[in-house]
C-alpha cells in the first residue's frame, strides 16, 4: 500500500487542528523568529555602510555605531529567545499529541479481526505503530520548523535583493524556482522508492526478530534456531544491498 504525501498531511493536521490557537502561536513564533533571522544582514548592511560614511569622522559616528550595535544585540537575543520559546510552546502540546496517536492507533488495532491478527506479524505491526508515530513527528517538526521557516527566509531574501538590485533578485528568483523544481524531481525519483524499500525491509527485520523472540520455545522445539538465522542473514544482505544502490 502506498502513502501519500497528501494522506501524510491529512493525518497529521487532523491533530493539529484540534488546537488551533496553539498552532496559530506556534507559527507566529516562527514567522516572528525568521523575520529576526532576516533583521540581522540588514543591519550589518546599515552598519557597515554607517561607518564607510563616516569613516572620515570616526569620532562624531560613536553614538550612531552605539546605537546600531545596540539594536543588532537586541535582535540576536530576540532570535534566541523566539527559537527557545517556540520550542518548549510545541512540545507543551505535540507531545501528548503523539501519545494520544500512538494511544489511537493501538485502539484501531486491537479491534481488527481475528484473522488479521492471526495472519498478520505481531512484531511487524509493533514496529509499523512506533514507526508512524515518530514519522509524524518528523513530518510536522521538518514542515513547520525547517520548510516554513526556509521558505519564508528565502522569500524575504530575493524581496530584499530585488529592491536594492533588481537583476541579482531576478536571478536569485530564478535559481530558487529551479532549485526547487530538480529537489522535487531527485526526491521522487530517486530518494522516495528506495525510502520506501528500506521501510519495508525493516518492517520485516522488526517482524522477525520480534516473532523469532516471543516464540522462541516453538523455534527450539522444531530446531529451526539455524532458519532463523540464515533468515536474518538473507534480510540484512538485502538491506545493505538497497543502501548501496
Amino acid at each position: 500500500m502506498n502513502i501519500t504525501f497528501s494522506q501524510v498531511a491529512k493525518f497529521v493536521w487532523s491533530y493539529l487542528r484540534a488546537r488551533p490557537w496553539w498552532l496559530l502561536c506556534v507559527f507566529t513564533l516562527v514567522v516572528l523568529k525568521t523575520a529576526a533571522e532576516l533583521a540581522m544582514p540588514y543591519l550589518f548592511g546599515i552598519f557597515t555602510d554607517f561607518l564607510t560614511a563616516n569613516a572620515a569622522s570616526p569620532a562624531e559616528a560613536g553614538k550612531g555605531v552605539a546605537k546600531i550595535l545596540a539594536l543588532i544585540a537586541i535582535t540576536g537575543v530576540s532570535f534566541w529567545i523566539l527559537d527557545k520559546g517556540k520550542n518548549i510552546f510545541w512540545d507543551w502540546r505535540w507531545l501528548p499529541m503523539l501519545k494520544k496517536i500512538q494511544l489511537d492507533a493501538f485502539y484501531k488495532v486491537q479491534r481488527f479481526s481475528t484473522d488479521w491478527h492471526v495472519n498478520s506479524f505481531a512484531g511487524a505491526t509493533m514496529r509499523k505503530i512506533t514507526r508512524g508515530v515518530w514519522a509524524s513527528n518528523s513530518f510536522a517538526d521538518q514542515f513547520l520548523f525547517g520548510f516554513i521557516p526556509l521558505s519564508l527566509l528565502v522569500i524575504g531574501m530575493i524581496i530584499m535583493m530585488f529592491l536594492r538590485w533588481n537583476l541579482i533578485g531576478i536571478i536569485l528568483a530564478a535559481g530558487s524556482i529551479f532549485y526547487l523544481i530538480f529537489s522535487i524531481w531527485v526526491v521522487r525519483r530517486f530518494v522516495a522508492p528506495r525510502a520506501k524499500s528500506a521501510t519495508r525491509t525493516d518492517t520485516k527485520i522488526g517482524a522477525q526478530l520480534a516473532d523469532s523472540v516471543s516464540c522462541n520455545s516453538t523455534v527450539k522445539i522444531f530446531g529451526r534456531e539455524n532458519s532463523a538465522k540464515n533468515y536474518f542473514e538473507t534480510l540484512f544482505i538485502s538491506v545493505s544491498f538497497s543502501d548501496s544502490l
